[in-house]
């Protein structure tokens, strides 16, 4: 029985390795016609704990590992790297930090991708096309271990909060919202960012509540005090969302529930349906405004401010409406063209308009 279990672990984790390929890597260094691939584990012991970049060099460059390495360093100030007689000191990239002195970095390499490394020393040899190369914390952390699977990296240059053209709200605190939908359209990412400026902290359902507030197009839902939807103009997911805290796209830290984030200045909060991580975001008010993504002229509502029944005007025929407040609760529903919202409290609401195709979401205030 026990060895059909360690066969069985053996089996479940080589699958887990075949998960990541070469097209799961993001960011890429350099230029050329060839690639090879960098894997980094520094077996610390977090859920973010082996990274992997891809390298790209034309065939005549001879670029060594070392030199892969500074390509990475020059690239990406979040990461830093130490040599000492030609050996693997230090190697840090956000909040991850491994240096020699108490157990030492053990290389890699692999023709397949990760799952399948081999002990081997690279740093003075030059890079192959499609080869894999890999470090890995400790010889005796507990043990010699080969990377594990990793995570795509990502740059903390590729959107800081200088991307951001138009902040929301007042106060002396900035913040960042990234909503990933994990879904691409033309190429481009379904990933939407937006800057908040505030006064002292703010909690997970908070800072939804004050998107929802500056962004008419954007609702969410929580079911037992965790987010069950979240609406972004055409874009819209139910069921579970994944929680990030970090500082910039680079250094994403996973949360188990909404309420274990809380953000002060310069700290962002992203949230992603699917596998990935928050991605390459573009910002909300510009989404909207771009001819192509702009749903404010399909939907009217009337009148409003509106004191017992809201009609709606659309170009498209509607299959269903629902009135959210603004936590992101649905408290009416209804199909046709208007609403009976007479006995709402006063305040704002948010209606959502579903096509069938599309859902636009517009404010409206009960009197």
């Amino acid at each position: 029985m026990k060895r059909i279990t360690l066969l069985f672990l053996f089996l479940f984790t080589q699958v887990l390795f075949a998960q990541f390929s070469a097209s799961d890597v993001k960011y890429f260094i350099g230029e050329g016609t060839e690639t090879a691939y960098l894997v980094v584990d520094f077996k610390d012991g977090t859920a973010d704990r082996s990274y992997a970049w891809g390298i790209r060099f034309n065939p005549t460059d001879e670029i060594s590992g070392g030199e892969m390495l500074q390509m990475v360093a020059d690239a990406e100030p979040a990461f830093n790297f130490e040599l000492g007689g030609g050996f693997l000191d230090l190697i840090s990239f956000n909040s991850h930090l491994e240096e020699s002195g108490d157990d030492w970095w053990s290389l890699w390499t692999s023709s397949f991708g990760p799952g399948e490394f081999d002990p081997a020393g690279w740093m003075s040899s030059d890079l192959e096309n499609g080869q894999w190369y890999g470090a890995s914390y400790g010889f005796g952390n507990p043990s010699t271990q080969a990377p594990v699977n990793p995570i795509a990296a990502y740059s903390s240059q590729w959107f800081t909060n200088a991307n951001v053209t138009s902040w929301q709200g007042t106060g002396v605190n900035k913040s960042v919202v990234v909503v990933d939908f994990g879904t691409d359209t033309n190429g481009v990412a379904n990933s939407f960012a937006v800057g908040l400026q505030y006064d002292g902290t703010l909690s997970g359902e908070a800072i939804l509540t004050a998107v929802q507030s500056y962004i008419s197009t954007f609702s969410f839902s929580m079911s037992n005090s965790e987010i069950s939807a979240i609406t972004f103009g055409a874009n819209t997911e139910t069921g579970t969302w994944n929680i990030f805290q970090g500082t910039n796209l680079s250094d994403w830290a996973n949360k188990t529930t909404l309420s274990q984030v809380t953000l002060s200045n310069n700290q962002w909060l992203g949230l992603s349906y699917g596998t990935r991580r928050p991605f390459k975001p573009q910002e909300m008010t510009t989404y909207l405004g771009s001819n192509n993504n702009s749903k404010s002229a399909l939907v009217k509502l009337y009148p409003n401010p509106v004191e017992n029944i809201l009609y709606i005007s659309s170009s498209d025929e509607i299959q269903g409406l629902s009135v959210l407040d603004q936590n992101g609760r649905i408290v009416r529903e209804a199909e046709g063209t208007a609403i009976d919202v007479s006995t709402l409290s006063k305040g704002m609401y948010f209606l959502k308009v579903d096509n069938g195709q599309n859902i636009q979401v517009e404010k409206f205030l009960k009197l």
